[in-house]
């Protein structure tokens, strides 16, 4: 299923930045990566380690999104 997604959206970027744009999609590690939550980072990772890797609405990872708000200690 992933990886279907992952192809419709490489094929339709402008239609996945419409869906993005409306869904604002962002999991919970996104926000303490970007409000530099250090503890609640680890407190997700630990849970499930696959949070590293999660993409946001506009395709970006908490680690993106650390470094994009000056965070990167985070």
């Amino acid at each position: 299923m992933v990886s279907e997604l992952d192809s419709a959206i490489d094929s339709q970027p402008a239609l996945f930045a419409v869906f993005a744009l409306l869904c604002r999609r962002m999991a919970p590690i996104h926000d303490a990566a970007r409000n530099k939550n250090a503890d609640e980072i680890d407190s997700l990772v630990t849970q499930d380690p696959t949070q590293l890797d999660a993409l946001d609405g506009d395709r970006r990872t908490p680690l993106i999104l650390a470094c994009e708000s000056g965070h990167v200690e985070s």
